[in-house]
């Protein structure tokens, strides 16, 4: 099955007419979007996205035209940067797909995608920019025109971007701005069980291999990863599913295992609601990390993610103390709960990302539904925008500022559409450099010895 090109433009239309509005899926750094800070130049927060609509794209459903967009904006204030050259390589599983130079205008780049499995190279077709070394232009109204082997595969997409120029195409940056962003297509496979057909849904990279062990009735797959912590620092989480056919052969509890670590159980979701009952493995950054730090101990470094699916509470693997990186309570009305992975530490000038699931208070199940995104700092809103989980999971990026250092609210509202469904979390940005403090804390500490000293001759 492929998307229509007619719905898929009717839903960018959308996406341009609603403000800020960011149809998101499950996952962020291999999502169908990612976020990165460049560099502050001149005052400003310049900030990278890539984001590929259809957003919810897999190995049964690759489109006939799906769309990229890559911005380029200030953090600071939201705004675009303008006149920008790019030289973008994509990548996917190791293999080239584009390579070239390419300028939007108004920041916004966008990027036309015809995929043909059975071109080698891509064909381009848009006006150039001719100063200096030509360049595709793309905009909204007319993208870059890209027919190849582009998005023909599940797995992570990986886009290098080396920005040459910004408000001005005549005046090259010295040294040049570079950053890397990461998108999906999710993988489904399929596998003949003893107990039915088992579907491994992979929305992060693509499933290398499937197994099924009798002796214990568990379910292995492994995909590609990268244990790197700086690389992990830039992935809030990862999403998984493993579909069953036939309801009755679902365990009342699961225990899962990551690379043989033992996951904690929240990771761990079974959703019944659905006529094909499906395990979520629901891993979030903290649990990420830890398990790289337990490999850095180990002096190791594995390039995959192994997965197991063993049915009851099984004594198995090596257990992991993780810390909370959730948030989670009920929305107003007790309707759905809500949680929100945050990072150990929020940063000023660096995109926060906040990885959201909502999940049916009732049924258990997580639930694809609207909502509206708040940040609200000493009473005033720092931003509003629409946002939408699939297969109950989203992911929403915010770069702080300076000015906003100390507790934040982050407000759900209108979940599910209804005014009355809300949720509030507080959380806390940290100083970027808190040498201030460190000030601050000498000061005092020089101040209470003077005070001593003082103290010391009046006594005599």
């Amino acid at each position: 099955m492929r998307a229509k090109p007619l719905s898929i433009m009717i839903l960018l239309t959308t996406l341009l007419a609603v403000p800020y509005m960011q149809i998101k899926p499950v996952l962020g750094h291999g999502l169908h979007s990612d976020e990165v800070a460049i560099a502050n130049l001149g005052g400003r927060a310049l900030t990278g996205r890539v984001e590929m609509y259809p957003p919810s794209l897999d190995t049964k459903n690759l489109p006939d035209e799906a769309f990229i967009r890559i911005r380029v904006f200030d953090a600071n204030n939201n705004n675009n940067i303008s006149n920008v050259s790019y030289n973008i390589r994509v990548t996917q599983g190791g293999k080239l797909l584009l390579l070239d130079n390419f300028f939007s205008p108004d920041g916004d780049l966008w990027l036309r995608i015809k995929p043909d499995p059975k071109m080698k190279q891509p064909m381009i077709s848009a006006p150039q920019e001719p100063t200096g070394l030509p360049k595709w232009i793309g905009t909204f109204d007319h993208p870059v025109e890209i027919k190849g082997p582009i998005i023909t595969d599940g797995g992570l997409y990986e886009f290098k971007i080396e920005i040459w120029s910004i408000d001005t195409p005549k005046v090259l940056l010295e040294p040049t701005l570079k950053f890397n962003a990461y998108v999906t297509v999710a993988t489904i496979q399929e596998y003949e069980a003893p107990i039915g057909k088992v579907e491994v849904r992979s929305f992060y990279d693509k499933i290398l291999t499937l197994d099924y062990k009798e002796d214990n009735n568990a379910i292995t797959f492994t995909m590609p990863m990268n244990w790197d912590k700086k690389y992990l620092a830039q992935v809030p989480f990862i999403h998984q599913e493993v579909v069953f056919d036939d309801a009755t052969k679902v365990a009342d509890k699961y225990t899962g295992l990551l690379n043989g670590f033992r996951l904690p159980e929240n990771n761990i979701v079974i959703d019944r609601s659905a006529e094909q009952p499906v395990v979520h493995f629901m891993i979030f950054n903290n649990t990420l990390q830890k398990i790289a730090d337990h490999f850095a101990e180990m002096g190791t470094q594995p390039k995959i993610a192994e997965f197991t699916l063993i049915p009851g509470e099984v004594d198995v693997g090596t257990p992991l103390e993780v810390e909370a990186g959730q948030l989670s309570k009920y929305s107003a009305t007790g309707a759905y709960h809500i949680s929100i992975s945050v990072p150990d530490t929020i940063e000023p000038m660096k995109p926060t990302a906040f990885a959201i699931s909502i999940m049916d208070a009732n049924t258990g199940a997580y639930k694809d539904v609207l909502y509206q995104f708040v940040i609200i700092k000493d009473g005033q809103e720092l931003a509003r925008r629409n946002g939408a989980t699939l297969g109950g999971s989203s992911v929403e990026y915010f770069t702080f500022t300076d000015q906003h250092v100390g507790p934040v609210t982050i407000r759900l509202e209108k979940i599910g559409n209804n005014e009355q469904e809300s949720a509030e979390f507080s959380v806390t940005v940290a100083p970027e450099f808190p040498w201030a403090i460190f000030a601050l804390i000498g000061a005092l500490g020089s101040a209470v010895a003077l005070a001593r000293g003082r103290f010391t001759l009046l006594a005599r």
